[in-house]
Order: structure tokens, then C-alpha cells, then sequence
């Protein structure tokens, strides 16, 4: 016959409901963890996507600034033509 006192039974080992304590609470810390996880790693992506767009968007306009800064710099004749700075949604990408 076995006995419960407290949280242990007689011949030592974990009652029932320690043991059912223990691995819910466990169970929810692995999930809560995991979904952390999960959160912070498509914020991650997000944002990345976010700022990979404004910097491709910086790079094509500095890029035709460049290009008619060294237009209007070189020495030889050219003609004169507007450079209009594409978006990035005209451009195609």
C-alpha cells in the first residue's frame, strides 16, 4: 500500500499531480519559446524586405545623380536631356 504525503509517496517518487504540473508548464514554456522564436524571425524577414526596398530605391537614385553629375562635369559636348529618376515600381523590380 502506498501512501501520499505532500508531493511524494512513500517509496520516493513524484505524485500524479507533480508530475503533471511539471510537464504542462514545461509544455507551455517549449511553446511560448518556439513561438517567440517564430515572431522574431518573420519580424526579422519583414523588416529586412522593408529595408532592402528603401536601399535599392536610394541606390537607383543616387546612381542616376551620379550619372549626370559626371555628364555635366565632362568636358566634351553632350546633349541635354532630363534624367528622370525611375521608382522602384516603374523599373520593374
Amino acid at each position: 500500500m502506498v501512501l501520499a504525503t505532500g508531493w511524494r509517496t512513500h517509496d520516493g517518487c513524484l505524485s500524479l499531480t507533480r508530475r503533471l504540473i511539471w510537464t504542462l508548464t514545461l509544455a507551455a514554456v517549449v511553446l511560448w519559446l518556439l513561438s517567440a522564436l517564430l515572431a522574431a524571425n518573420t519580424l526579422s524577414a519583414r523588416l529586412d524586405d522593408a529595408f532592402g526596398g528603401g536601399l535599392r530605391e536610394t541606390a537607383q537614385r543616387s546612381v542616376a545623380l551620379a550619372a549626370d553629375g559626371l555628364n555635366d562635369d565632362s568636358s566634351e559636348p553632350h546633349e541635354q536631356h532630363d534624367h528622370e529618376i525611375p521608382l522602384l515600381d516603374q523599373a520593374g523590380g
